[in-house]
């Protein structure tokens, strides 16, 4: 199975012509050769030198409720608390997640406001989005929408978290 960061990797390093075959093996077969070039900037043109490594850190949540939010992330999604920072009485930070890969669970009581775009979300796996929906209406969760299966290989549904936020569980059914 690749990996998101595998299929970028392959764009980033593949001639322009090899980019317009499509990734989605299900998605229709079109030349876009003709409508997309990638190209390999040097470091002079990009004005930093570009690292070929670069990882994703974490994704920060801006929340309404501290307790609330870490509740979600740690009992319904299942991350493990990483550590919990206090930088001020009115302000709290928990990082998530065992892997390289962090959610950011930022809590600031001057902050009153919190904007997500409708069209964002957070994904994470779950071998089985059945099973994973039964454990979410016990908890009492509902479903944004879905569930929802694109092509044969993959399945997935939408919840959102106590602050709003889009987040997608989904189950990669493997070829056999």
């Amino acid at each position: 199975m690749n990996t998101i960061s595998q299929l970028w990797d392959g764009v980033l390093h593949a001639p322009p012509q090899s980019v317009s075959r499509a990734i989605l093996s299900d998605a229709p077969k079109r030349d876009v050769s003709s409508e997309c070039q990638v190209t390999r900037e040097s470091p002079k043109n990009l004005g930093f030198e570009r690292k070929d490594n670069m990882k994703f850190c974490w994704i920060t949540i801006s929340v309404r409720d501290f307790d609330k939010s870490l509740e979600f992330y740690t009992k319904v999604v299942g991350l493990s608390v990483d550590h919990v920072m206090t930088p001020s009485p009115k302000m709290k930070i928990a990082f998530l997640g065992s892997g390289e890969t962090k959610v950011e669970l930022i809590y600031d009581e001057a902050s009153s406001s919190r904007s997500y775009g409708k069209d964002v979300s957070i994904g994470f796996e779950v071998d089985s989005i059945d099973a994973f929906m039964g454990v979410l209406r016990a908890k009492g969760i509902d479903l944004e929408s879905g569930p929802h299966q694109p092509n044969p290989r993959i399945k997935f549904i939408y919840v959102l978290d106590p602050n709003g936020f889009r987040v997608q569980f989904v189950e990669n059914i493997g070829t056999a």
